[in-house]
């Protein structure tokens, strides 16, 4: 992968690339990753908060409700309010993200 290039990749391959990287057994590695998402999915459900210190914090942002339209009939409906998970950076990660010479290749490779 290069770098600059947009990585998509599914839970499969996320477990698959870190097990190859790691060394660690990918049922392992599986069994970990689905902890920590849904560990993250419970506490944000319960309108927590988490916070990694150096890394980000994820956290719901509240919206309101409103009234939309069926794009299919053209009816009015009432969207209800809802909980949307938000990601904000640490400043420790945002500076490895913004140095001129950091080698993100080097993860993806080998």
């Amino acid at each position: 992968m290069e770098i600059g290039e947009e990585i998509k990749m599914n839970k499969a391959q996320l477990i698959s690339m870190v097990s190859r990287k790691s060394g660690v057994n990918s049922d392992q590695v599986e069994q970990g990753v689905n902890f920590i998402f849904n560990w993250v999915a419970r506490v944000l459900k319960e309108n927590g908060r988490i916070e990694f210190r150096d890394f980000g914090t994820f956290e719901n942002r509240d919206h309101k409700g409103y009234i939309g339209k069926n794009p299919k009939t053209g009816r009015k409906i009432l969207v209800g309010p809802r909980k949307r998970p938000c990601f904000k950076p640490g400043k420790a990660f945002q500076k490895l993200i913004n140095e001129t010479h950091v080698k993100n290749d080097e993860l993806m490779q080998e």
